[in-house]
């Protein structure tokens, strides 16, 4: 399965330029698609040229909304790096550039999508789909998001989590869901307005 998105619709017919939530969120009307929008906090576990640009333009600089490409590789290292390093994780070089190379090939279920503002990559959100038991239709693991600390409340992570709920939406998905720790209580804060907190503890070994 291709996770680019299929269709001629891009993020600026789906998305409003004020920032309301795409996709159908708890409260919103539901369509053809019946998806859950989960957010699952408990421990941290945690393509594609066809996507429009969504600009959004704020009291900073524009911030564009776009698919990951090849030659962001230098601005997403420290990115990716900042992301490891607010969970503590320590990720090989060699699995680094697998996961940045799966990233960009068609043929795997992942994706990612960064934001950009002046030409400098600011955020990143990195998301796997998968099959489920329960439903025809798969899953969209949202296992990654970072925004660099320069680039913070301006609402660069609402439009990254706002752009997978699209994708995920254009592939028919039937749920997005994430995982945060306990303590991050700043992101939290975005989390429980924009999806629904499961109850859910996770389990895990290794």
């Amino acid at each position: 399965m291709r996770v680019s998105a299929p269709g001629a619709q891009t993020l600026s017919q789906i998305n409003s330029p004020g920032g309301a939530a795409v996709g159908r969120h708890p409260g919103a009307a539901t369509g053809t698609l019946d998806r859950r929008t989960v957010c699952m906090v408990s421990s941290m576990d945690w393509g594609t040229p066809e996507m429009s640009v969504l600009s959004i333009v704020g009291t900073a600089a524009a911030i564009d909304v776009r698919d990951l490409a090849a030659a962001d590789r230098a601005g997403w290292d420290p990115l990716w790096r900042g992301y490891l390093e607010f969970y503590g994780a320590v990720v090989a070089d060699d699995v680094s550039d697998l996961t940045f190379r799966r990233l960009l090939d068609p043929v795997e279920e992942m994706f990612c999508i960064v934001a950009e503002q002046d030409g400098v990559l600011v955020g990143i959100v990195q998301c796997i789909l998968h099959r489920s038991t329960w439903t025809t239709a798969p899953y969209c693991y949202l296992q990654d998001l970072f925004v660099s600390p320069d680039a913070r409340d301006q609402g660069v992570g609402r439009k990254l989590i706002e752009a997978v709920y699209a994708r995920a939406d254009q592939l028919g998905a039937a749920r997005v869901y994430w995982l945060t720790h306990e303590t991050n209580a700043t992101a939290r804060v975005l989390y429980d307005t924009i999806a629904v907190r499961s109850g859910f503890i996770q389990y895990r070994r290794g």
